[in-house]
């Protein structure tokens, strides 16, 4: 119930309470003009901003959990009796190889964009030659 609680509360704070947050961090400071200027905002530097948040999307998301299985792994290996001799409150104690190779390439995915976004934007706006 919690996980789902604080991504809720974040968007209702974000959402309803911009003027709050504006005032609490000052980010109107330096800003004259009401006008966004977006001459050097290509496809190409669009696409590069959308691989940007995906690679970091899926790095936060995906390493947490690694470093669960990675730690749940250890325990296992280490330990003579098992992990189920440790008491755990409301953490799941099985290791699950499946979900810890997911996420693990889902780090390296992540890495491997960010790493590389701007040949992947490159990449992605080819146009197509008329043939």
């Amino acid at each position: 119930m919690g996980a789902i609680l604080v991504p809720i509360l974040l968007f209702v704070l974000l959402i309803r309470k911009t003027d709050l947050i504006i005032d609490l961090f000052k980010l109107d400071k330096g800003f004259d003009d009401e006008k966004i200027m977006f001459e050097n905002f290509d496809g190409v530097k669009i696409i590069q901003l959308a691989l940007l948040i995906i690679g970091i999307y899926l790095i936060i998301y995906y390493l947490p959990e690694f470093l669960q299985y990675a730690f749940l792994a250890f325990k296992k290996e280490v330990t003579p009796q098992g992990i189920d001799s440790f008491v755990y409150s409301n953490i799941d104690t099985t290791v699950d190889y499946f979900n810890w190779a997911i996420s693990g390439m889902n780090l390296i995915v992540g890495y491997v964009i960010l790493s590389n976004y701007h040949r992947l934007a490159k990449w992605l706006n080819k146009k197509k030659v008329n043939a």
